[in-house]
This record gives structure tokens, sequence and C-alpha cells, in this order.
């Protein structure tokens, strides 16, 4: 078994954990990284899967159990994407069968559905837009500014400072200009989906920094980020592992630090779905006749859902302290029903708006998504 590991330098090494384990991770030292491309074309990670060829850097866990690999600037950090170090002593025994180490956890069928549907569909451009944002944005002027309005409510909470994880970050869109990551050095994205990260790089550049992770098990050490944010994110989560994400955000932030998550209440959030009733009822019946792919190509019911309610939150034994707040009440049915250029639209929801900030607690719980705000305290040791 390789022994030559070491830790050069303290930039992403010093950042990273084994997401399986919870180790911290080392990078390799020259000798060993070399080993392991020569090897590539052979090598498998720990699902059987082929491990990339443009490898630029090697990680190790501390007890040399597990590799991992960083190529084309994303760090592939999945359970799946362990490589045994047996491996490399020609012996490249699968990490679920070995006796003494710690199994890799299979990913649920719902999870995997979710990483397809944006792998293969949703982080994909069709006609310049990425297909995410056709099925769920609606893209009139008025919508656009309440949007944005609302992500302002998040870049209060963040504050500054160096790493700002960015937890299921999708593609960046905006790039460098994303409001809610502009007071941080480093924009830290872990994204389940390869192509969201390969977007990602493209759209922001050298001052990304890119984890192939899973929310559940971050493959990042205890509070080594100076905020966290996941928004639109955990309901894709199957939902009795939601609460290990919201947990996972608390961990990774400095004591006296901040996350923030953007939760939906869905079918929970009574009254903006009273309001678009015969549009919620036509959704879903239109998304129950679709089938799971099409071409070849995920459709939107294969994208996994679950919308816990606030009592289930508020019933959770937390590590933390939390507030709930409004992010948004309306979601896209209402702003597409209502919300319109020409009669009046910037009016609506510039009062929506003010009422969202007025009544901030009680819509919170009220409204369609809310912005659950994760206190760590300074003097926690996790």
């Amino acid at each position: 078994m390789p022994t030559d590991f070491h830790a050069p330098d303290a930039d992403l090494a010093a950042l990273l954990r084994c997401p399986v384990t919870g180790r911290s991770l080392v990078e390799a030292t020259n000798a060993t990284t070399d080993r392991v491309r020569d090897a590539a074309a052979t090598l498998r990670h720990a699902d059987g899967s082929a491990v990339p060829r443009e490898i630029e850097r090697v990680f190790a866990d501390t007890e040399r159990e597990r590799l991992y690999v960083q190529a084309t600037g994303i760090a592939r950090l999945l359970p799946d994407n362990a490589i045994p170090t047996t491996a490399l002593a020609g012996s490249p025994l699968d990490l679920r069968e070995r006796e003494g180490v710690a199994s890799t956890p299979e990913p649920s069928a719902d999870k995997v559905g979710v990483q397809r549907f944006y792998d293969d569909a949703g982080w994909k451009k069709v006609e310049g837009r990425y297909l995410d944002a056709k099925l769920f944005a609606s893209d009139n002027l008025p919508a656009q500014r309440y949007k944005f309005r609302c992500t302002q409510r998040v870049t209060a909470r963040l504050g500054r400072g160096g790493f700002l994880l960015d937890a299921a970050s999708g593609p960046v869109p905006q790039g460098a200009a994303t409001s809610y990551a502009q007071g941080f050095e480093h924009h830290v994205c872990v994204d389940l989906s390869l192509t969201a990260l390969h977007e990602a790089r493209a759209n922001l550049g050298p001052r990304g920094i890119y984890l192939l992770g899973d929310l559940t098990r971050l493959p990042l050490r205890d509070g080594v980020m100076d905020a966290a944010a996941s928004l639109y994110t955990i309901f894709h989560i199957p939902k009795d592992e939601q609460a290990n994400a919201f947990r996972e955000l608390h961990r990774v932030v400095q004591p006296g630090r901040r996350a923030v998550a953007v939760y939906c209440w869905g079918r929970h959030a009574l009254l903006p779905n009273l309001l678009t009733l015969p549009v919620q009822l036509a959704r879903y019946v239109h998304k129950r006749l679709l089938p799971k792919t099409r071409d070849g190509q995920p459709t939107l019911r294969s994208l996994y859902f679950h919308a816990h309610s606030p009592a289930w939150f508020d019933a959770q034994d937390w590590p933390f302290d939390y507030e709930v707040t409004c992010f948004r009440f309306a979601n896209n049915q209402l702003l597409q029903l209502y919300i319109h250029e020409r009669f009046g639209g910037q009016t609506l929801v510039d009062a929506l708006g003010n009422l969202e900030e007025r009544y901030a607690h009680e819509l919170g719980r009220l409204g369609y998504y809310p912005l659950i705000t994760i206190h760590k305290a300074a003097d926690s040791s996790r």
C-alpha cells in the first residue's frame, strides 16, 4: 500500500475531508500522483465507473484507504468517487466489500434521479437558457426584479469573508456578479451534478473552487467556511436525509458565523397554493402524465421533490439556533398568474416585497419559500 503522501500546501487540501469516513484529506506527493495518472486507464471508482484521465491532483484520506482525484478543475468527492489505495498495489478491491473499511454508502434511487436530471437535462441550455430556468422561472421584468430583491435577503445575512460555500450551486449563471457571493474571496461550489460544475467553472472562472459532492455528506472539514448558502435545493434531497443537509451546513461554517437555506413548504404553504389552485392542479396532472424519460433524457417527472412542513422543521433536535423568515411568499405559479408587466405587475411585487419585509417572521411560515438562517455559536466545538 502506498505511503508517500503529504500535504505540501494549505490550499484546497486544508479544506477537504473524506465524505465516507470524515477523515481529513491530504494531497499526494508528485510520485503518487504520477502513479495514479499512469494507472488511470485501469483504475475504477468505488461504484465501478472509470477514473478520468485528465488528473491534476490526487488526495488521500489520512488512513491511506481512499484516493480522490481532481480533473478538469473539479475535485471528485462523492462517496462513489473513492478509489481504493490497494488498486495502486495491484489489488483493485471494491471498497464496499473490503473488511475493516467503512463501507461506501449506496446513493438512493431518488438521489440518483436528481443527479441524472441535472446532468442530462436541467443544466443543458435550450435556446440560450438552462432548462431548469425555463421550467421553474418566470421571466417577465417585474418577476425578475422581485426575485432579485428576495436574493438580497440572503446577501444581508451572509456578511463577508474568505470562503463561501454554495451548496448545490448549479451553474452559477451570473458568474462573478452573483450578488450573495460578492462579499467573499472564494466561491466554493459543491454540486451533485458534474454538468453543473463544468458550467459554473465556465461562468465563474478562477474565483471558484469546484467540488463534486453530496450536500448530506459534504467533503469539507468542520468550521472551514466563513458562510454557507443553499438555495432551492434541500427539498430535492430524499425526505429522510434532509435533516442531515441542514446539519452539514451548520457543521462546516466557522463558529460565530451563519448558514442560510432557501427551503420550500410546498403543499403546506396553504395560502399561496389556494391563490393558484387551478394552476397547481394543471401542473400536477401535466407532470403525472409525463414519461420518466423522453428521447433518452429525464423529464420533469423524474425530478424528486419533497417539502416538509414548518412543524416538522421545528420538531427536529437541531444542534443550532435558527430563525425562519420570508424569502419569497410567491411561488412561480402565483407570479405567472398575477404578475404582468402591462397590468401593474411592478406595483404589485413592490407591495408584496414590502409586506414580506414588514411581516418577515409571519410570512416565513405562511409563504412558499422560507429563508432559514442557521446560527453557529461562537463557542461551538463542531
